[in-house]
Order: structure tokens, then C-alpha cells, then sequence
């Protein structure tokens, strides 16, 4: 969308979902200790650049009790 010398930018993203706060270790450590989310993005979402909130690593579990999930690690904050 463009209005006189403005722009603004979007993206297309596709997020994970966290999983149950309470399952979570992670998140008594707070954002910066990261999240764990399933493993399968959400559908595609159509977001501005002002909505972006972090740089993040993603590793994904292939084994232990977390086999499936990702860890999502905030790296801007």
C-alpha cells in the first residue's frame, strides 16, 4: 500500500503454535529461554513489518520426550 512517499511493507508468514504453556519447560525461564511449538506451520497469514517481534533460531526435536516439537529461540530480545 502506497500513500504519497510512504510504503509500507508486508509479509507472508507461517507460524508454528506454541504448545500448552503448562507442558511447556521452557516458558518458566521467560521469552528469552524460548517456546516450544509443534513441529507444523499454521496456515500462511499476511503480516505488516511493524508486527514482526523477533529473529528466531528454530531446532527441531528427532528424539526424547520432545520427539515432534520445535524450540523457538528469540534472538532480538
Amino acid at each position: 500500500h502506497a500513500h504519497g512517499s510512504s510504503k509500507e511493507i508486508y509479509l507472508v508468514v507461517r507460524p508454528y503454535k506454541a504448545i500448552n504453556p503448562p507442558l511447556d519447560p521452557y516458558r518458566q525461564f521467560g521469552f528469552a529461554a524460548g517456546f516450544l511449538c509443534t513441529s507444523v506451520p499454521e496456515p500462511f497469514r499476511i503480516i505488516s513489518l511493524s508486527q514482526v517481534v523477533s529473529h528466531v533460531a528454530v531446532t527441531a526435536f528427532e528424539d526424547g520426550d520432545f520427539r515432534g516439537l520445535i524450540h523457538i529461540l528469540p534472538v532480538d530480545c
